[in-house]
């Protein structure tokens, strides 16, 4: 039996073969398709503390605008012996390091030297281009000594004028010389931070040094945070 008989016993011809061929492509592209197309509905949002009302206790927060959706937890953790104050977790009403809104506060009552607040921010999902400012390092001669030592590596950071340091543990972001209150309606006190690659939490220790007299109140703020959930 020829291979032409062959074909047609069986009903196949090498063009329904070739035809079936070429049908089957569009179910290959439409399947690598999908997921770009999913892909492409990311969007990066913003943790805007104005949406909160002042006084609310923070722990899990939903960052508008990002798609998929992305929420942020905080939580901190105070050194033994440390005092948090009342307001310490909070969202607080401005002006604070220039933000006449709202802001995230950190403080301490009746500090003592050394005493400490290590902040987490962990996200549900990782995400690139984190961004926030740490509000109104300053310092006052014998009083209170804002130091500020980032524990997740990666960061980029953009301090004002009163602000020296690296972030690091033995470089901190503090107040220059010399030391004064800076007034809670100035920026000059402040840090933005930005973790370009992906994170999924991010950590900084808030701390007085152990040389220090303070017997005041020491607070800084945490400005709105942006994320990229892609």
């Amino acid at each position: 039996m020829s291979a032409l008989e062959t074909e047609a016993k069986s009903g196949l011809t090498r063009r329904s073969l070739v035809t079936g061929a070429v049908w089957s492509v569009p179910v290959i592209a439409a399947a690598t398709a999908a997921p770009l197309a999913s892909a492409s509905q990311c969007t990066a949002g913003t943790l805007d503390w104005a949406a909160l009302a002042a006084g609310s206790n923070v722990t899990t927060v939903t960052v508008a605008g990002t798609s998929p959706t992305t929420t942020a937890t905080f939580s901190i953790t105070y050194s033994s012996g440390s005092t948090p104050s009342a307001a310490s977790g909070r969202v607080a009403a401005g002006p604070q390091g220039g933000v006449t809104g709202n802001y995230y506060r950190i403080e301490f009552s009746n500090p003592i030297p050394n005493n400490s607040a290590t902040v987490r921010i962990a996200f549900n999902r990782p995400v690139t281009g984190l961004s926030f400012s740490l509000l109104d390092i300053d310092a006052t001669t014998n009083g209170y000594r804002d130091h500020v030592e980032v524990l997740t590596g990666g960061f980029s950071a953009a301090r004002q004028t009163r602000v020296v340091g690296s972030g690091t543990a033995g470089d901190p972001f503090r107040m220059d010389s010399p030391y004064g209150n800076i007034a809670p309606t100035s920026n000059q006190g402040n840090v933005q931070l930005t973790w370009a690659a992906p994170v999924s939490a991010v950590e900084f220790r808030y701390f007085q040094p152990g040389d220090s007299t303070n017997s005041q109140n020491m607070v800084i703020g945490l400005g709105n945070l942006a994320v990229n959930p892609c």
